[in-house]
């Protein structure tokens, strides 16, 4: 994998490697926390562009040059990225948005390989980044509500700063996050009182932000996600059936008073109806690309496109993006790249499936990248973008699997948390 054949065997990794590795992981987090947190984004990016592009380069110096050619399918998501910005060239775009386009591609991809080598990191140690995580999304999930109702914004829909300035991107990647701490979690045995705790509360908060947010595709998507988690905590978790029960009845009656108490906000979500996304999915079906190939370029605009000016003809809006990540794929860089974003997707299914980890663990990965496809089905637009919330509801779940279901091949067992005591219990 992109490094992690460096990391799986302790002969191959000198003190001064596992401290580099440690202080990506670090800055990662750093950037990913800041950017939920401050409305400065030149501070998450200092973490980004300095501490992850470092760590990185200072790995490659120390004969890992072939880091990316560790693992062929974050190679492969990485050429995925470097294709739909080249791909441009082959538009009628001007030269600055395509050049653009490969400077996103080329901060993308730093992200990717980043995420994954660190997971990997994270991996040996559940219990401390699982608590990390699941801790960020509480405090960003709080913070956030804290100053929208100090602002008086009670009716509007919730928003914050950073990667929260949107309602509908802002808690799909915050769910993320939540999710791939759930995945770590998984692997912590045995759970203590303060993890079932941190869980409880951190939902209640992003089931609050959510909602608040009256963002019907991320609501609902995390809603489903939420069953999904509770059945594989009852079937591979070894809980009683009556703490189950309890689970179930405490969420279903936190769900029944929010609906009660804020039916202002579920009038609001009803009468915004499908916000277009039906008009929006079957014109962009019906007035394909210019190119079935090769799209209409990604740096394009999709409101100048065939299905772009039908769609300002028919409901006088003007859409930005066809609001589903596959047809944005295929509109913008054609089949070729839709396939082989499907191929990549389906290559970690495989991977997930044929891990020898626990069968909650495995549960959980597949429940992420549900997710994951569940929001990006409702909205993801770019594969290729800026530091930005689109890197947390695609890439950086499938980054994440891709490095914590690595640890299963190659020797990655020892390091795995069985054979590595956690420092914190």
């Amino acid at each position: 994998m992109i490094g992690l054949n460096v990391v799986s065997s302790s002969d191959n990794l000198n003190p001064f490697n596992k401290r580099v590795i440690y202080w990506l992981s670090i800055a990662l987090i750093a950037f990913i926390a800041l950017s939920f947190m401050t409305p400065w984004k030149a501070l998450p990016r200092l973490f980004l562009f300095v501490g992850v592009t470092l760590s990185l380069v200072i790995l490659l110096f120390y004969n890992y040059k072939d880091l990316i050619k560790k693992d062929k399918l974050v190679s492969a998501a990485c050429s995925i990225v470097l294709y739909v910005a080249l791909s441009n060239f082959l538009h009628n775009i001007e030269l600055k948005e395509v050049l653009q386009s490969l400077r996103w591609s080329a901060t993308t991809i730093i992200f990717i390989i980043a995420v994954a080598l660190s997971s990997f990191y994270w991996a040996t140690r559940p219990r401390i980044f699982s608590r990390l995580f699941i801790s960020i999304v509480l405090i960003v999930s709080i913070l956030t509500m804290v100053i929208h109702f100090w602002q008086g914004y009670y009716s509007a829909r919730m928003s914050g700063v950073g990667f929260m300035g949107h309602p509908i991107l802002g808690p799909s990647a915050l769910m993320c996050l939540w999710a791939a701490g759930l995945v770590l979690m998984s692997k912590v045995k045995p759970l203590s009182v303060f993890d079932y705790c941190l869980v409880s509360f951190s939902f209640l908060s992003l089931f609050s932000l959510t909602f608040m947010s009256q963002s019907r595709g991320p609501l609902i998507s995390l809603i489903i996600y939420t069953i999904i988690m509770l059945f594989v905590m009852v079937l591979h978790l070894d809980l009683r059936k009556r703490s189950f029960v309890k689970i179930v009845a405490s969420v279903v009656f936190f769900l029944v008073v929010i609906f009660g108490m804020l039916s202002p906000l579920v009038d609001n979500m009803l009468e915004r109806g499908t916000s277009y996304r039906l008009d929006i999915f079957q014109a962009t079906i019906e007035n394909p690309p210019e190119s079935f190939f090769f799209g209409t370029g990604s740096a394009a605009s999709f409101e100048d496109s065939p299905a772009g000016k039908v769609l300002r003809e028919e409901t006088n809006v003007r859409i930005e993006h066809p609001h589903n990540l596959f047809l944005s794929v295929y509109y913008s860089s054609g089949i070729f790249a839709l396939l082989c974003l499907f191929s990549i997707i389906i290559t970690l299914i495989a991977r997930i499936i044929n891990n020898s980890e626990s069968n909650a663990f495995i549960s959980s990965g597949l429940a992420l990248l549900f997710l994951a496809i569940m929001l990006n089905t409702t909205d993801g637009s770019k594969i290729v973008a800026p530091p930005s919330a689109d890197w947390m509801f695609f890439w950086f779940p499938f980054a994440f699997l891709c490095g914590v279901f690595y640890s299963g091949h190659d020797g990655g067992a020892r390091l795995s948390p069985t054979n590595q005591r956690d420092s914190i219990q």
